[in-house]
């Protein structure tokens, strides 16, 4: 009798202790799932800006990659209509050519635009002749200098900021300019002040120069450039030359992304178009025959002396 009382009572026991383990397992676990919820949502929520952060910079590394067959930079050539009506010829003209650009008329009575008459434009042309813009260097009113003077668009083309590295032009040919015959209207002085100038005879590839009080400076040692993407950047370019006639291309260095990449421009904004030609102004004396612009007949006439 004893002994099932004894045993009686432990089993009474043993339930008590089960099933106060199962009533505190059922208290404290939701207490723990609460506070690992918490946990978790507490580490995301610090990770969130910078997950977005990562997940903006793959989007645009995925964009980028879609743009990479295009350059980082798209470019649009407009030239400036020549300020003198100055033409070269690489070989002397007859003395019918003379004399048919003697009687006509040079200037366009209209107002606006190129002076020039189309007649004789075509006229100039037919006969051999190319329109050349010198111009007479700042400081140097001595000095005349054949240019090319273009207006050069650049606009960002990557999702992230393209900063702009180095502008310079690549001599891509050379050789000794027109000294047939010459048709010389007189040349404009000094040029945009704010032009960014590449001088060809200095070097093969020179770098773009802006004019400042102290002188001449590299460009981007003065402007610091970067381009948003679709933001544009417009840069008023003079190539200059005097020995020589350059066929030559735009040259910019850009970085982006840590990455760097080397867009090039030709005369039609394009990266493969004609090159840029830039033909190198010498003495008149050098010339075979010379006319002079006459303003008071607004035509053409042999130089005198």
């Amino acid at each position: 009798m004893s002994r099932k009382s004894n045993s009686a009572r432990r089993k009474r026991k043993n339930q008590s202790r089960s099933s106060g383990g199962e009533k505190s397992w059922k208290f404290w676990l939701p207490v723990v799932l609460t506070v690992v919820g918490l946990i978790f949502a507490a580490v995301q929520w610090t990770r969130t800006p910078q997950t977005g952060v990562e997940s903006q910079r793959a989007i645009d590394r995925d964009k980028d990659q879609r743009l990479a067959s295009a350059p980082a930079l798209l470019a649009q050539v407009t030239p400036f209509d020549p300020e003198a009506g100055t033409w070269v010829f690489r070989n002397d003209i007859t003395a019918a050519q003379v004399a048919e650009i003697e009687r006509t008329e040079v200037l366009s009575a209209a107002t606006g635009g190129d002076p020039i008459r189309p007649e004789f434009a075509g006229l100039v042309e037919a006969a051999g002749g190319t329109r050349v813009n010198p111009y007479y260097k700042p400081g140097e009113p001595q000095l005349c200098l054949g240019t090319t003077h273009v207006k050069v668009s650049l606009t960002g083309n990557r999702e992230q900021k393209v900063q702009l590295v180095d502008v310079r032009a690549k001599v891509l040919g050379k050789e000794a300019p027109p000294r047939g015959a010459l048709l010389f209207g007189p040349p404009q002085g000094g040029g945009a002040v704010d032009a960014v100038v590449l001088d060809l005879d200095s070097a093969e590839s020179p770098r773009a120069q802006a004019r400042t009080d102290g002188g001449y400076r590299p460009y981007l040692d003065v402007n610091f450039r970067y381009l948003e993407k679709g933001e544009p950047l417009v840069l008023d370019v003079i190539a200059t030359a005097r020995e020589f006639q350059y066929d030559w291309e735009l040259v910019v260095d850009v970085r982006y992304e840590n990455k760097v990449e080397t867009v090039v421009v030709r005369s039609d904004g394009s990266t493969a178009g004609d090159p840029f030609r830039t033909i190198g102004w010498t003495h008149e004396s050098r010339f075979g025959t010379v006319l002079d612009f006459d303003f008071s007949s607004r035509r053409f006439a042999p130089r005198l002396g």
